[in-house]
């Protein structure tokens, strides 16, 4: 009996604390739960859907329900509710029927007996419902539920058949053991529209201040059919409801407060025989800072005042720009000119693609491939510009030109370095030449009687077949092309910037009795900013780059602002202009100022040691020779790869550019022979392409261009 009166006094306590809480508006959260469905029915077939089962009568089924909730306090024990959500009530309807044989026909057996056929429609019906309601709470804690479903269907399927399940040696007639299948086919006549009442419970649980855990059971009674004839969905509903209190703003006390801030600017006056101080601004301004107990109203009152004191400290700054030309003479007072140039190179074709060692893998080689898509976008014009990007690209190149020119064809030569693994393997030849064969057919469509494949051992004209970098290069695929349309370098044109003179040196200078805080150099034309230096320690020499961007754009004045002040506060500026000039192509044209057009060209592809002129390389001479007038100035130099003695190569880079003047004929006086050697590696020597590009003559043709 005592153990009774304590809980009756704890279970009054609890409930005191409950109802004493403050009282949320309303309540809103999600909910989801398991349905158990219950179907009654009274039907032997849906409308036109052949069926032979005597009679439907039940059926039971799964599914979920997920939707969310709103709660509205009438009183204490008493809430208005509404729920919206998504529920499957399907279920299965099962039948079994005993029929009989007694002509041998329908099964294999010839003998009297009996078969069971199980009859089955298995319906899938999802349905989104309103459910508006009233909620009695019990004690506070318990919810029971009473209201209405209205609901639509929003999908109705069944799945039928009737299935022969025993003995097992029978079948139908046509020797099947199903009949009268349907799958996935709408309930023919529903009723999309259906009522339920229902009726449920369900326990709050705290799980935090402001979040109530219902676990709950409704169960869900139909009012109309889903189907014309007798066929009603019931269903017991498990689950879960989240409820988020939501509770009205709550009045918090107001409390202020003032904040007082204050700041000196010290100024620095060599005029001032005494201090003097006084208010320049003054602001108000007042914020609100909320905590859980009050709201603080907080102003904040900030005044600045300037201070002046008198002072004598020498600050004397000035700044000199000097102009650095490319040789490395120093120009004061230098005027800028910046000049267009128009520059067209030529980078002409290495027909050769390189392979690992014992690999015909063409993904291997470092060549890009385009997919079947993206061909109609390719375009020469659009490569970088830079040779060996152009080199990867090669299979495209040779590609587009197959393709544009039906009638044209080439011949694919795969090779091996005949050593080693690779010894008198022809089947690996073959292999590098049918990889590189197959993708100009596959993704570039050429036609097959434009293509020739062979192979052999050693290319015609291999490498050092006692170094490594030549073994390597042997192992390739070579293109032949005849025809100079397709074997014909790339051009591409830009118009280049130069700068005359191409740096400014800057020479700063300070003299300071307090010392320097911070110094600051702002080059700028039409208030647009061109660099900044900055910093504590002054340097005796800036360097401006000219032609790093950005670069100046407009003819107008450079200034140059250098700005400074002392550990007292005191500021110095003193200033510098440079002029400028821009000579843009329309501008020379127009004015008819010396101008010229640039045009550079390599020929490629000398073979290893040698400096014999090729018949491809005529077409690109022939085209170099039309584009070199008789004011043109012409520079040939000579480039080796790594391979071999220094001297050597300054030897044979010599024969090649003479062999290349002996077809050019320039006239002596506006030509330069600048044999290079390897003492500079145009590419990367470590890669085959690399040294194969190294073996050439670049040829700089530079022309006055005149207009009238």
């Amino acid at each position: 009996m005592r153990k009774i009166k304590i809980f009756i006094l704890v279970f009054t306590a609890i409930l005191t604390t409950l109802n004493s809480q403050e009282k949320p508006m309303f309540y809103v959260g999600p909910y989801a739960g398991y349905n158990y469905n219950i179907h009654f029915a009274d039907f032997k077939k849906l409308g036109n859907i052949n069926n032979c089962c005597p009679l439907f009568e039940s059926g039971t089924g799964s599914g979920y329900a997920i939707g969310g909730l709103f709660e509205y306090p009438l009183r204490n024990e008493i809430l208005l509710g509404a729920r919206l959500g998504i529920s499957e009530i399907g279920a299965l309807l099962s039948k079994d029927e005993i029929i009989g044989n007694t002509n041998g026909k329908i099964f294999s057996d010839s003998l009297l007996d009996y078969a069971t056929v199980e009859h089955t429609i298995d319906s899938k019906i999802m349905i989104i419902g309103f459910e508006p309601y009233v909620n009695y709470k019990f004690f506070g804690l318990i919810d029971s539920y009473l209201g209405f479903k209205f609901a639509y269907m929003i999908s109705g399927k069944i799945d039928q058949q009737e299935e022969l399940i025993k003995p097992d040696y029978v079948t139908f007639k046509d020797g099947k053991l199903t009949r009268n299948v349907y799958k996935n086919v709408d309930i023919p006549n529903k009723n999309s529209f259906l009522i339920f009442g229902f009726f449920g419970l369900g326990f709050d649980l705290n799980v935090t201040k402001n979040i109530l855990l219902t676990p709950e059971v409704i169960y869900y009674l139909p009012l109309n059919n889903i189907y014309e004839s007798s066929w009603k969905a019931s269903t017991w509903q498990i689950g879960m409801a989240l409820k988020f209190p939501i509770f009205p703003p709550k009045v918090l006390p107001l409390q202020y407060d003032t904040l007082f801030v204050r700041d000196t600017l010290i100024v620095s006056d060599y005029k001032l025989s005494e201090e003097s101080i006084k208010l320049i601004d003054k602001s108000i301004k007042t914020k609100e800072i909320e905590n859980e107990d009050f709201i603080l109203n907080q102003t904040t009152i900030s005044e600045k005042y300037e201070k002046r004191i008198p002072k004598a400290s020498k600050l004397d700054i000035s700044i000199t720009a000097v102009g650095i030309r490319a040789d490395g003479t120093k120009i004061k007072k230098p005027a800028l000119v910046i000049e267009e140039i128009e520059v067209e190179e030529g980078f002409p074709l290495l027909p050769y693609i390189f392979f690992k060692e014992s690999s015909s893998n063409l993904n291997e080689t470092g060549m890009k491939f385009l997919k079947k898509d993206e061909i109609k976008s390719f375009s020469e014009e659009s490569l970088p510009w830079n040779t060996l990007e152009i080199y990867y690209n090669l299979l495209n190149i040779i590609g587009s030109r197959l393709s544009k020119q039906p009638n044209k064809n080439i011949i694919i030569v795969g090779c091996n370095n005949n050593s080693g693994n690779e010894k008198n393997n022809l089947k690996l030849s073959e292999e590098r030449a049918k990889a590189v064969e197959n993708y100009l057919l596959t993704v570039w469509d050429i036609k097959p009687n434009q293509i020739k494949t062979r192979w052999q051992n050693l290319p015609d004209n291999p490498g050092n077949i006692n170094d490594v970098d030549g073994i390597v290069e042997n192992q390739r695929v070579e293109l032949k092309m005849t025809d100079n349309d397709i074997n014909k370098p790339v051009y591409l044109k830009d118009i280049e910037k130069s700068v005359n003179p191409p740096v400014i040196a800057l020479y700063p200078e300070i003299q300071s009795d307090a010392g320097i805080k911070n110094w600051e150099i702002n080059v700028k034309q039409n208030e647009h900013q061109l660099r900044k230096f900055d910093g504590n320690d002054l340097p005796t020499e800036i360097m401006w780059q000219l032609e790093d961007e950005p670069m100046p754009q407009v003819e107008a004045p450079v200034k140059i602002d250098f700005k400074v002040q002392d550990k007292l506060g005191q500021s110095k500026q003193a200033n510098e202009t440079l002029s400028l000039q821009q000579l843009t192509i329309k501008k020379k044209r127009f004015e008819l100022k010396d101008d010229k057009k640039l045009e550079r060209f390599f020929l490629i592809v000398f073979d290893y040691n040698s400096a014999e002129i090729k018949s491809h390389h005529i077409p690109i001479l022939n085209d170099i020779k039309k584009r070199i007038m008789p004011d043109s100035k012409v520079t040939i130099s000579g480039f080796t790869d790594r391979t071999g003695n220094p001297e050597y190569n300054l030897d044979l880079a010599k024969r090649r550019c003479q062999e290349v003047q002996k077809y050019l004929k320039v006239n002596e006086q506006n030509l330069i022979i600048n044999p290079v050697g390897n003492k500079t590696l145009l590419y990367d020597n470590d890669l085959s392409e690399g040294r194969s590009y190294c073996r050439t003559v670049q040829i700089i043709i530079e022309t006055p261009v005149l207009t009238k």
